[in-house]
């Protein structure tokens, strides 16, 4: 979304606690109006889009559907990609998550984009996504440290309390495990 916005596609991104989002949104809205803009942000937003989302989010469907792994509740596991960068910052940031967390400050998204691309560039580390069907449950994190081995769950706050947590820490502990051997 901070691509979008620095391109010009998006006017801003706000937070939905923001006292502020309605008048913004209005304001949004009515720069709209004009169909010079409207034109110059959609030929800004197609070049973001690839028109293949549909197929991927099909294709990660069926592969989890051919793996004997999927677990508990029909989850699945993937290693993350560049694509669920954003997602994984909206839920880190999410109020109950802070509220658990060590550092319960927000994180900005280019720290966690930076922070993301050395997770994921590291071969000491494992981050997966858990899927049910094509939604994002949630993510965990597995990483070599000094001490052993580092492990950390965060569940998109839609799926908060709905029994997902434990299932997806037994599916990526043997996942994990099974790659490490």
């Amino acid at each position: 979304i901070a691509g979008w916005q620095n391109a010009g596609f998006v006017n801003s991104t706000e937070w939905w606690e923001d006292k502020n989002i309605l008048s913004k949104i209005s304001r949004g809205i009515r720069s709209l109006e004009d169909k010079d803009v409207r034109a110059r942000k959609g030929a800004t937003g197609r070049r973001f889009v690839d028109g293949n989302g549909a197929i991927r989010t099909r294709d990660r469907t069926m592969n989890c559907l051919k793996k004997e792994e999927a677990g508990p509740n029909g989850i699945c596991l993937r290693l993350a990609d560049r694509s669920d960068c954003e997602d994984i910052w909206l839920w880190r940031n999410s109020a109950e998550t802070r509220k658990a967390s060590f550092d319960e400050r927000r994180i900005l998204l280019r720290e966690h984009e930076r922070w993301f691309r050395g997770k994921v560039a590291n071969n000491g580390a494992r981050i997966y996504i858990a899927e049910k069907g094509a939604e994002k449950i949630g993510v965990i994190r597995f990483e070599f440290g000094i001490k052993g081995i580092h492990a950390s769950i965060n569940l998109n706050p839609v799926y908060f309390g709905k029994g997902f947590g434990s299932g997806i820490i037994k599916l990526g502990s043997n996942k994990f495990i099974s790659e490490i051997k």
